[in-house]
């Protein structure tokens, strides 16, 4: 299996899952956890802070050796500094299986990526120069900068239009000709100054 593989008995102090033994573990266990020859121990023993940390891991576990019930779930391990995706289930009462992967890597790019689109989104919106996605001639998304330029409170005033209302009519031909300039060669061109009309109706020149 790449997966890694744990069978475990659980151990309940008054109903309550106070540990639980290592009684099987596959090669890829190892390799995902980092942890070795724990066969025969308690958990307590080979993570040491793991019920404190993380003692929802312990209660799914002791859901499913008490019931039978599967479940699967991701969970961040903090004394392993490691993130889990785990499937358990209960061959018999108090005692289950997991089988887990090592998630770490995926879940700290999404939070990378994440922070990045953030600190992206933060600058575009505090950003002075007016910055607009436009999908053909509709606009999807305007910062303060732009619906302030154009006269709306608000960014739904111009979210949806077309780029031709809020632009004179005498700039239409050039600005599709830098359209299809830039869907054709998916380059950079510097914009020009434009004439466009605000939302009511004043024309006023960009730069």
């Amino acid at each position: 299996m790449l997966e890694g593989f744990a069978y475990c008995k659980m151990i309940f102090e008054n109903d309550e899952p106070v540990d639980f033994i290592y009684l099987a573990v596959n090669d890829a266990f190892e390799k995902l956890t980092g942890l070795k020859n724990v066969v025969g121990h308690k958990v307590s023993e080979v993570i040491p802070d793991i019920k404190k940390t993380t003692p929802e891991l312990f209660k799914i576990f002791a859901r499913a050796a008490l019931t039978g019930n599967t479940d699967k779930f991701e969970i961040f391990v903090a004394p392993l500094d490691m993130h889990f995706s785990i499937s358990v289930y209960s061959p018999k009462r108090e005692y289950f299986i997991a089988v887990f992967d090592n998630i770490t890597a995926r879940v700290r790019s999404k939070i990378a990526l994440q922070e990045s689109e953030a600190q992206y989104r933060s600058l575009v919106e505090l950003s002075t120069d007016a910055i607009m996605i436009i999908q053909k001639d509709l606009i999807l998304y305007a910062n303060p900068a732009a619906v302030k330029l154009h006269g709306a409170e608000k960014p739904e005033q111009i979210i949806g239009k077309s780029a031709f209302e809020l632009t004179h009519p005498d700039e239409h031909s050039e600005i599709k000709e830098y359209m299809r300039r830039l869907v054709e060669s998916n380059d950079k061109f510097p914009v020009e100054e434009r004439k466009i009309i605000r939302l009511d109706g004043t024309v006023v020149e960009t730069e």
